[in-house]
């Protein structure tokens, strides 16, 4: 499995320093600017099972656009980096969202993200998290703030996106079959395989298929992704 999430954000806010930091454990305070896009690949063990994060990190001059627009198609994740010492860089998230949505078919999962954490006191942090809470709230995106330069947050993040956007693949592979009865026997082996390689109480995954033969399939369904997204947050990724 795999996912496709792409990095984007005013020039210089500090995309390729967290792409880095996470991927490589590296800081460097003297990073060029990104020319088109650049790309990186980690894998995750989400429940035991193999998860790849496909991390594309677009430039953010405006001579680069044409190139990094071609690369929002298809992403299941779009991740809009700010930076809190730039209300600037913030003000434009809204902007980068419509760009993102507007070259992508499907909805995706959207992340606000502000760096540079370890640059600013306390009190113009506060200042800054409010507006920001504020615009994810106004957006409807999760907000996270980070610092690429101690590390802090960083790998919560990451940790975060992937598990979400593990759960986002999986209920879509949950809606590809047509009929209730095919969706049934799916949704089925799907779970039993996560719930047995879990060691979840086998009791459980037989509660699991005894309610599927009693209740309609829209209900079972919506189980499926009540189990699902619960073990998601109990187990959560590990890299």
């Amino acid at each position: 499995k795999f996912t496709k999430t792409i990095f984007v954000g005013d020039v210089a806010v500090g995309k390729t320093s967290l792409v880095n930091r996470f991927c490589h454990e590296v800081f460097d305070s003297n990073y060029k600017s990104t020319i088109g896009v650049d790309f990186e690949v980690e894998r995750f063990d989400v429940l035991n099972t193999p998860f790849h994060l496909q991390i594309w990190d677009t430039a953010g001059q405006e001579r680069f656009k044409c190139i990094a627009t071609a690369y929002y198609r298809g992403a299941q994740a779009v991740v809009i980096v700010f930076d809190v010492t730039n209300t600037f860089s913030l003000q434009h998230v809204p902007v980068w969202l419509e760009e993102t949505l507007e070259n992508n078919k499907e909805k995706p999962l959207v992340f606000l993200v502000g760096t540079k954490r370890d640059l600013v006191s306390e009190p113009v942090y506060h200042m800054v998290e409010k507006q920001a809470i504020a615009m994810a709230k106004s957006l409807n995106v999760e907000y996270w703030t980070v610092s690429s330069k101690t590390g802090e947050n960083v790998k919560g993040f990451f940790f975060r996106l992937a598990a979400l956007c593990f759960n986002y693949s999986v209920l879509r592979e949950m809606e590809v079959p047509q009929s209730s009865e095919v969706s049934k026997d799916f949704v089925s082996k799907y779970l039993d395989e996560i719930l047995t390689r879990t060691e979840i109480n086998p009791y459980f995954i037989q509660f699991v298929h005894v309610v599927s033969a009693c209740i309609s399939f829209t209900l079972y369904n919506s189980l499926a992704y009540i189990c699902l997204f619960l073990l998601v947050q109990k187990c959560g990724p590990y890299k």
